[in-house]
């Protein structure tokens, strides 16, 4: 027994991890790379990660919305999260409008520079 115990823990380990939600810097790493000859400025960007299919990259400006990010990607998503960098506890969004009880308008969410949108479709996303 004391010899499955190891194994038993680290598989509980694998799955937890594997089950986690994405993070920030994976997610903003993601969509760099996808986009490697974009030409927003550094500071100014927003990140849209698509599942793990589709991304883009928008130019930032003081009040943009959420819903005018998607107005630009024409990307979808079923479920929307919203990382910041810095924002704590880390790895939570500052955004989930999976768990949110109420969904807000889309047109009143404020995104920042360096946001990184998740859209998700609701079914288990693969990294390519």
């Amino acid at each position: 027994m004391r010899r499955l115990l190891p194994v038993f823990l680290l598989l509980i380990a694998g799955i937890a991890a594997f089950a986690a939600r994405p993070e920030y810097v994976s997610l903003r790493h993601w969509v760099e790379k996808q986009n490697p000859n974009d030409k927003t400025p550094a500071q100014e960007r927003i990140f849209v990660n698509g599942d793990w299919k589709e991304s883009a990259i928008v130019r930032c400006h003081n009040g943009m919305t959420l819903q005018e990010v998607f107005y630009q990607t024409k990307l979808k998503g079923k479920f929307v999260l919203i990382y910041r960098s810095g924002h704590k506890p880390a790895g939570e969004p500052v955004y989930n409008e999976a768990d949110a009880d109420i969904v807000p308008n889309r047109k009143s969410i404020i995104v920042q520079p360096l946001d990184v949108i998740y859209l998700w479709n609701g079914k288990d996303g693969k990294r390519n």
